[in-house]
């Protein structure tokens, strides 16, 4: 298998288990048709050498509850297909089209869910994923991935002594592989808008790069009518950036469209954010830290310039929102 099938197919397996430091792993996020069960399923591997740390692993996160939950596995009981997206962890199965889960501790899950109706990026030689021509540099401390944009889901889980039917729910999948993840980022995305076919994503990092530092940021918003990718290749601003630790507003602005952004954690009844802190890699070691919140909310104002005027396409909030914040303004700007 050649180096350009690999890198213009994001979703298969992108490292070897031999190498010294790495990481990859695969995000899926599945909420059920109410939104009263939001999950995200994290199947990856984790290598370091050094350490004689290397593993499997599966995470588990509850939107609802922030309860996370961190599987390893021996790597032996890893596999990827070579040239399609089919990974197994211990007795579990992942690809785009379906999950089958057979997991009995910590937190028992059980179950098969299948996928269909995918939004799925565009792809070409120059722009072979979500990072574009990016994606072919070499040395990069991390790489990501939009593998499903927005997808439907068919089929029950039984979470500990409870049967969840996720049949007619929405799902997302990306993935990120290399050796460690930024020093700091952000991270969101939702496909639960008010117009069903909406779903939006957007990811900035505090990228290490061959000693040289400098903040980069990729995004998608895809309507009914259209899918807008931006970022630093697309030459893409960023503008009004605030951040606390419990949310972000900022704009995203190209010559034809701006996008203003606010992002904020849901709240239990203490007035804490339902947040749950993450294993997340280090020079292929699961030792660092991402807080994860995946109930949260983001509110979207899009306008369009037309002959120097501003007018607004729609505005939206998406719930059951996946929400990273990994540092303050003065990290990135």
């Amino acid at each position: 298998m050649g180096l350009i099938f690999k890198k213009t197919h994001p979703e298969i397996f992108q490292g070897t288990i031999r190498k010294r430091f790495y990481f990859e792993g695969w995000y899926f996020k599945i909420v059920d048709a109410t939104g009263e069960n939001i999950f995200a399923l994290i199947p990856g591997v984790a290598l370091n050498k050094k350490l004689n740390s290397s593993h499997a692993f599966i995470q588990i996160l509850n939107g609802k509850t922030a309860e996370y939950n961190y599987l390893r596995f021996p790597l032996s009981e890893f596999y990827a297909e070579k040239d399609k997206f089919m990974i197994t962890v211990g007795n579990n199965q992942f690809s785009r089209n379906d999950i089958h889960l057979d997991i009995d501790s910590p937190i028992p899950i059980k179950g098969d869910l299948e996928f269909s109706d995918f939004t799925l990026l565009e792809r070409s030689i120059i722009n072979p994923g979500v990072m574009g021509p990016f994606t072919w540099l070499p040395f990069m401390e991390t790489k990501h991935g939009v593998l499903s944009m927005n997808h439907t889901i068919q089929g029950i889980l039984q979470i500990q002594d409870k049967n969840i039917n996720f049949s007619n729910g929405k799902g997302y999948i990306e993935k990120d592989w290399g050796t460690s993840f930024p020093s700091n980022w952000i991270w969101m995305q939702s496909n639960h808008f008010n117009d069903a076919n909406k779903s939006f994503m957007f990811s900035m990092a505090k990228i290490r790069y061959l000693g040289w530092k400098f903040t980069g940021f990729l995004g998608v918003l895809s309507t009914t009518d259209e899918i807008i990718r931006f970022g630093t290749y697309t030459r893409a601003k960023i503008h009004n950036l605030v951040i606390t630790p419990t949310s972000i507003t900022f704009e995203i602005r190209t010559k034809r469209d701006i996008l203003k952004i606010t992002a904020q954690k849901s709240m239990d009844a203490t007035g804490s954010s339902k947040t749950a802190q993450m294993l997340a890699p280090e020079r292929g070691e699961m030792s660092a830290k991402c807080l994860e919140s995946i109930s949260s909310t983001i509110h979207i104002t899009h306008s369009k310039i037309h002959h120097g005027k501003k007018e607004i396409v729609f505005e939206d909030i998406g719930v059951n929102s996946g929400l990273e914040i990994m540092g303050t303004r003065d990290d990135f700007f």
